[in-house]
């Protein structure tokens, strides 16, 4: 995922690329939303799990260095490969919090199959992002689930709803940040699969009982977690 242009806007920046459009909208001081869609404009659509944020006047600033482009709030800050688009997110010092892959770590599929569908105009994407966790790093987060796993790290777990199943797509890690994925779909956490790259991690979001997928949004900030 090559970047071709970069685009600044009142609280963020859009990303354009051969492979569809990112945006990093900043929600406050520590708060970071970033947003990957094939769609040239991107819908806002009411979220379940967000509530609604107050009028954002964080300052911010965005930098273009030789191979990468930097964003940058008070508590955090994103690195952005001019070639592959791979996020590395650091804190207000520079330490590094978690990064994707250097081949990019996001991916965003149309599913071609006879899906049910209820409107006529209804596409259907399945999902993936990819993270590279610190060796000493622990994983909490992911809701209620029946196993009894506290940390995540070198585990797999379901996401969805059933019986005493309550899972929330989101995670919390020990080097002081946090992730939101806002989606509803069913989905699936992995780490260490044999399918990822060594100590990478991914979650899996595919379209569950027909309902309409059109993007992913991992929510990352520093320290607490949003949402």
């Amino acid at each position: 995922m090559k970047i071709t242009d970069l685009k600044k806007q009142e609280d963020g920046i859009i990303l354009e690329t051969n492979k569809g459009n990112l945006k990093l909208q900043i929600i406050n001081e520590s708060i970071i939303r970033a947003v990957y869609s094939y769609q040239d404009n991107f819908s806002d659509p009411e979220s379940f799990m967000v509530l609604p944020q107050s009028d954002n006047e964080t300052d911010w600033s965005v930098k273009e260095l030789e191979d990468h482009f930097k964003l940058t709030i008070p508590k955090l800050g994103v690195e952005i490969d001019k070639k592959t688009a791979s996020f590395t997110w650091r804190d207000s010092d520079g330490k590094l919090l978690v990064e994707e892959p250097g081949d990019g770590g996001k991916e965003l599929e149309k599913i071609e199959e006879d899906l049910p569908k209820t409107e006529e105009d209804q596409e259907f994407y399945s999902t993936k992002l990819e993270l590279d966790f610190s060796d000493d790093e622990a994983i909490y987060g992911l809701g209620q689930h029946e196993e009894g796993t506290l940390n995540y790290r070198d585990e797999m777990q379901y996401l969805y709803q059933h019986n005493m199943k309550a899972s929330m797509p989101t995670i919390v890690s020990t080097r002081g940040y946090g992730i939101l994925w806002d989606t509803y779909s069913l989905s699936i956490f992995r780490d260490n699969d044999q399918k990822t790259k060594k100590n990478a991690s991914n979650l899996k979001i595919t379209p569950y009982h027909g309902e309409k997928i059109k993007l992913l949004s991992p929510d990352l900030q520093s320290g607490v977690l949003y949402g």
